[in-house]
C-alpha cells in the first residue's frame, strides 16, 4: 500500500513538473534544462537536419528527433517525409472508406491527437497507437455507433 502511495505521489509530481513546465514555455519563462526546452532543441535539430540535406536525408543523425514527422523528413529528405505522411494520409482515407462519413466523424478527434503526437512525440515507437488508430477504433465506431 506504502508503495503504491509513493508511486501515485511521483505522478502527480511529474504531472505537476510538467504542466509547469508547459505553462513556462507558452509564457516565455522556461529554463535552458528543462524538458520542454530539450524537446524544443531536438526539433531544432530535426529541421536543420533536414535542410542540410532536403533531398536526400540524413540517414545517420547522431540524435533521436522525438517527432515521428519531423525525424521521417530529416532521415529520410522530402521524397520521404512526404511518402511517410501520404502512406499515414492513406490509412486515414482506408477508414474514413470504412465507417462512411456517418461514423467518421467520431473518428475524427482519435485522428486528430494521433497527428498532435507524431508532431510532439516518437508514436512509431509504440505500435499500439496504430493498432488503436487503425484496427480498434474503427471496429469500436462501427460496433457501438448507430447509424
Amino acid at each position: 500500500s506504502t508503495r503504491k502511495e509513493s508511486s501515485a505521489a511521483s505522478d502527480v509530481y511529474k504531472r505537476q513538473v510538467r504542466l509547469k513546465e508547459i505553462y513556462d514555455s507558452i509564457s516565455g519563462n522556461h529554463a535552458e534544462d528543462s524538458d520542454m526546452q530539450a524537446r524544443f532543441d531536438l526539433y531544432w535539430k530535426c529541421i536543420v537536419a533536414f535542410f542540410n540535406s532536403p533531398i536526400m536525408g540524413n540517414k545517420y543523425l547522431p540524435f533521436n528527433g522525438h517527432s515521428t514527422f519531423l525525424l521521417a523528413f530529416a532521415y529520410l529528405g522530402i521524397f520521404g517525409g512526404v511518402l511517410i505522411c501520404w502512406m499515414f494520409y492513406k490509412g486515414l482515407k482506408f477508414v474514413q472508406s470504412i465507417l462512411g462519413n456517418d461514423q467518421y466523424v467520431y473518428f475524427k478527434p482519435l485522428m486528430c491527437q494521433i497527428i498532435l503526437m507524431g508532431l510532439t512525440n516518437p508514436i512509431q515507437s509504440t505500435p499500439s497507437n496504430f493498432i488503436m488508430l487503425f484496427f480498434v477504433s474503427p471496429l469500436l465506431i462501427k460496433r457501438c455507433v448507430k447509424q
